[in-house]
């Protein structure tokens, strides 16, 4: 039997973009008699939960190594820091359900609005573990900026 996923990619590769002519195809891999077409909202409602669980960090090489490069603070090892801050990020973007890009880290106005979006869903100590990873974020976009 193949998994929920894969015959949803299937019917996804099937459709294209046009969410209407999206079909699921009960157990099975391939296009049988007897497949059914589900409606509209299902297939957004599913699209919506992959996109939140695709949700990424725009220039995410960069940051690692500019994170790598740089350090973060004197309590900690720049080997271990890179991973903690990607994996910071990571939970910033899944949280507030947007990509973490220069958009939207372009102020320390942002990392403090974003910030304060966390209250009450993480701790103090997470949440200030986030701001530093989006602090260093921007830090990293500004130097990126002025080198232009």
């Amino acid at each position: 039997m193949a998994s929920d996923t894969k015959r949803f990619a299937i019917a996804l590769r099937t459709a294209g973009d046009d969410l209407t002519k999206l079909t699921y195809y009960p157990e099975s891999d391939q296009p049988r008699s007897d497949q059914t077409t589900l409606p509209t909202d299902f297939w957004t409602g599913t699209l919506a939960c992959i996109r939140r669980s695709k949700l990424m960090i725009h220039l995410k090489d960069k940051y690692y190594a500019w994170i790598k490069s740089h350090g973060v603070g004197s309590n900690d090892s720049v080997a271990s820091s890179p991973d903690s801050y990607v994996s910071y990020l990571n939970s910033v973007s899944k949280l507030i359900g947007r990509d973490i890009s220069p958009e939207l880290l372009s102020t320390v106005e942002d990392v403090a609005r974003i910030a304060r979006s966390m209250e009450g869903r993480r701790s103090p100590k997470t949440i200030t573990n986030y701001k530093s990873a989006m602090r260093q974020y921007l830090a990293m976009v500004r130097a990126e900026v002025l080198s232009k």
